[in-house]
């Protein structure tokens, strides 16, 4: 019995031990490389913090936009507005690779943005695509029933 208690010890010690070594060497905050002041809706100004994780928030946002683009066919429906978005993305990415934290979170909010109205644009296209098809089939069937009628009548005349 006593061996069991004198283990039990043992490994509270040696789980304790990893506990604390395993804080010690836990990666540090990351620093803010830049700083955006934001006006609140009672015209406080605050500051807000733009680091690393804010940046990696936003572009995983313009990410998500872009693939509900790409989804949305918005690269051959919304060309244009799929290519400013992509420009928005990359100077986003560039500004990440350089530093400047500020630029980076901008340039994806941005980014994000774009790409949902490339994707809501698309969407619209589609839409009034299927709405001119639809159309098209109603007048082509009306076209269909009155030639019926025209010959039943033909036929009905020449007897």
């Amino acid at each position: 019995m006593n061996l069991k208690r004198q283990n039990l010890y043992l490994v509270l010690v040696l789980l304790t031990g990893l506990f604390f070594i395993s804080c010690a060497s836990a990666p540090a905050a990351e620093e803010t490389a830049e700083e955006v002041v934001n006006d609140t809706a009672e015209g406080v100004t605050e500051t807000v913090a733009i680091d690393a994780s804010r940046v990696k928030e936003a572009r995983n946002n313009a990410d998500t936009a872009k693939i509900t683009a790409v989804n949305a066919k918005a690269g051959k429906a919304a060309s244009e507005e799929f290519t400013a978005a992509e420009a928005l993305y990359s100077q986003g990415a560039e500004a990440e690779t350089a530093g400047d934290m500020e630029a980076a979170y901008g340039a994806f909010v941005s980014a994000a943005e774009a790409y949902n109205k490339a994707a809501s644009t698309a969407d619209a296209n589609r839409q009034a695509a299927i709405e001119a098809m639809e159309a098209a089939d109603r007048a082509i069937a009306q076209a269909e029933e009155k030639a019926s009628e025209a010959t039943e009548e033909a036929k009905k005349e020449s007897e």
